[in-house]
């Protein structure tokens, strides 16, 4: 990605993924990184639903609902 941006020296950088859908309003998904996975975390994340990712380093979550407001999520996330 980072080459086909032509950017000098593509190795020097990482892309990310961020939560927000739109930088002028407050829409959102729900991500997290998760070092441990146990039964009843999989359950939870079941029940907002999404994709749940492994990597090397742990598991990683993606929401499938779009959440509206900033306060709204923020709420959601604690």
């Amino acid at each position: 990605m980072l080459a086909s941006l032509r950017v000098r020296r593509p190795d020097d950088y990482v892309v990310g993924l961020n939560s927000k859908l739109d930088q002028y309003s407050g829409t959102h998904l729900v991500m997290l990184d998760i070092d441990s996975l146990d039964a009843s975390l999989e359950s939870v994340l079941s029940e907002v639903g999404g994709i749940l990712l492994k990597s090397g380093r742990g598991f990683h979550f993606i929401g499938n609902a779009v959440i509206e407001g900033q306060k709204a999520w923020e709420t959601l996330m604690r």
